[in-house]
């Protein structure tokens, strides 16, 4: 039987991990360069193909990111030197078509630094060079490359954690309010300061300060941080707080799954460890970490799939103990309901697993560099473990 004491302190992890990284940041692109904005090809369409990429029009100042919690990599320039030596070490060992010259560095380092003012203004939309992107994305979708990446997720959430939830938890707002709302009000804070660490600290200052007395007013103070550049769009704050707030309701409907559906024993098994790196991840447990993380992947539909799965074991649940209680059934069948949605399906049929791209079996999306860059990783492509 599942635990039915939920701690939202507790599952710190899981909440930033699952409600804001796969849910809001990353979704499926943790495993590869992904840019908040717009690739665009010679016709003005977008495109992920590296040698096809003319122009970028990056978001706000935004720059190239990388993982679950997106770190921009034109924010933390720190990264961006390791991410190249880790992928140029990888490649001299395996790859040698992709091997990234000590020459080529200084360069690779200053494109992967710029932020997305910088892009826009000094470099006019200027794109990464193809060998670099198609090199950082085959080392990203490798199980080094894959160990790289978690290991940035794991220190980006615990620099959440150190600086929002000590002082969160002690908030009049949080004591007052329910275990959900204590997940929505983690949840929201958390991604504001992955977003923008000035932000999250001026939004917690306020909570500190009784300013905001219920959700409601928290939600309105991050949408309206940053001005609209158009009435009718709303701005980075605001979507990215509405797709973590998705994250967050299909956690809180996971955990309010009946203790013996078989979904719900798959969630309390991974809220015990969240953080474990994905390559360690095999069998039956990979079968189920993939089926939890698809239902973060579409967050915006997943709680009402996951109610109505829920409503239907209950109610065959129920079914069983009367006809048990009757004497007409022997021992109550074993009984599983595998949670029916589009995105598990598309998880699996297009892209395999949730991490279901392996470089080795698809280095022809790469592509050689003595001959013609190509890298045709999909939208929706992850590493296969």
């Amino acid at each position: 039987m599942a635990q039915e004491n939920n701690s939202p302190e507790r599952d710190f992890n899981a909440i930033a991990f699952l409600s804001v990284g796969a849910a809001s940041e990353a979704k499926t692109r943790a495993y590869r360069l992904s840019l908040a904005g717009k690739e665009l090809d010679r016709h003005g369409k977008q495109t992920n193909i590296s040698d096809e990429i003319v122009k970028i029009v990056p978001k706000a100042n935004s720059g190239y990111s990388f993982s679950m919690m997106q770190n921009d990599l034109g924010q933390r320039n720190g990264l961006v030197k390791p991410i190249i030596l880790e992928a140029q070490k990888w490649a001299q060992t395996k790859h040698f078509h992709l091997q990234i010259k000590d020459a080529e560095i200084p360069s690779f380092e200053k494109e992967l630094s710029r932020q997305g003012n910088f892009i826009r203004g000094h470099d006019h939309g200027k794109p990464l060079t193809p060998k670099l992107r198609t090199v950082i994305n085959a080392f990203l979708a490798s199980d080094e490359g894959i160990a790289f990446t978690h290991a940035q997720d794991v220190e980006q959430i615990a620099r959440i954690q150190d600086n929002i939830l000590p002082r969160l938890v002690k908030t009049d707002l949080y004591r007052n309010s329910n275990s959900d709302d204590q997940i929505r009000l983690i949840t929201v804070a958390s991604k504001l300061f992955n977003q923008a660490e000035g932000f999250g600290r001026s939004l917690l200052r306020g909570i500190e300060q009784n300013k905001y007395h219920d959700l409601s007013s928290v939600y309105h103070r991050i949408d309206t941080m940053v001005k609209r550049e158009k009435p009718n769009e709303p701005t980075y704050l605001e979507t990215g707080r509405r797709h973590a707030l998705a994250g967050a309701e299909t956690f809180i409907a996971l955990n309010h799954t009946h203790p013996d559906n078989p979904l719900r024993q798959k969630w309390e098994h991974i809220k015990q460890n969240p953080l474990k790196l994905p390559t360690e991840i095999r069998g039956q447990e990979r079968k189920d970490y993939d089926e939890i993380m698809s239902l973060f992947f579409d967050a915006t539909h997943s709680p009402k799939r996951i109610r109505d799965q829920d409503k239907e074991f209950r109610q065959k649940l129920g079914m069983e103990k009367a006809e048990n209680t009757q004497g007409k059934a022997g021992p109550a069948s074993d009984f599983s309901v595998s949670l029916n949605i589009d995105t598990a399906e598309n998880a699996r049929g297009k892209a395999g697993a949730v991490f279901g791209f392996s470089v080795s079996q698809n280095m022809d999306m790469v592509g050689k560099l003595g001959n013609k860059p190509q890298e045709q990783l999909a939208e929706n492509s992850v590493p296969k473990l």
